[in-house]
């Protein structure tokens, strides 16, 4: 079992040389998940898209390891492993609390002045807007407090040897999301393309309408039909969107 700094030996398994790839994206999950899923998004993707999921300690190949209580900790160390390995043209995309790690990661290049070439923000609000997330401290509630913030927590319980291995991890980010708050004065100027779910219950589109203060450079938001978990099984619009945009910014033709 590592400890919550020791990201080297694990990012090494998922973390691929781009050096034929035009860009490199590297996606982020959300609260209590693993970004293994964004590996199907290669599909519909141009081919000079690499896309690199990044495995967090606590889940998916890195089960055993100690899962992440400190926000700016965890983004420390994530940074210090990418800027580690070989970095040529690079983008980050996050879903939810995924967003914020990619926020926090732009900044931390920018003053390496190795800026990515854009940020993608998935059913993620603005790291400044206010929250309410179940704390988990209660054991016989915490099913329920799940189910309540997020009705698609009903699927992982129909599974409940795989429930008590991720809950852990779950109740850790939760409560290290809870936690997180943004430095005051962390701009970046990486283009931002932030995308909202319509139906999504646990994000509201205004929420991340202020992502536009975080950056000096562009931003847009664009509202789909979805839901939070919209990344799990990309819609057509959702693929073009972001086909479209990602071919635009590395001057790719899809």
């Amino acid at each position: 079992m590592h400890a919550n700094g020791d990201l080297r030996i694990d990012l090494e398994l998922v973390f691929m040389p781009a050096a034929t790839s035009a860009l490199q994206l590297f996606c982020f999950p959300q609260a209590g998940a693993d970004a293994a899923i964004f590996k199907s998004w290669e599909r519909f993707l141009s081919n000079d898209v690499q896309v690199t999921p990044v495995t967090l300690p606590g889940r998916g190949v890195r089960l055993d390891d100690v899962p992440p209580s400190d926000f700016q900790r965890l983004c420390d160390d994530v940074f210090d492993e990418l800027r580690a390995g070989p970095m040529n043209r690079f983008a980050f995309l996050g879903s939810s609390m995924g967003g914020w790690i990619a926020y926090e990661l732009a900044w931390r290049f920018e003053q390496i002045e190795q800026a990515p070439e854009f940020i993608i923000a998935l059913t993620s609000p603005s790291p400044d807007q206010p929250r309410e997330l179940p704390t988990l401290e209660d054991e016989a509630r915490i099913t329920d407090d799940l189910l309540t913030f997020n009705p698609h927590f009903k699927e992982l319980m129909q599974y409940p040897e795989l429930l008590e291995l991720l809950l852990p991890t779950i109740i850790s980010d939760f409560r290290m999301c809870a936690a997180y708050k943004p430095v005051s004065g962390r701009g970046i100027s990486t283009d931002i393309l932030a995308i909202a779910g319509n139906q999504d219950s646990v994000t509201r589109p205004e929420t991340m309408q202020p992502w536009a203060q975080f950056t000096s450079g562009q931003f847009d938001l664009q509202q789909i039909d979805g839901e939070h978990n919209m990344h799990e099984a990309p819609s057509r619009e959702l693929q073009y969107i972001v086909n479209d945009f990602v071919a635009r910014k590395t001057h790719v033709t899809a």
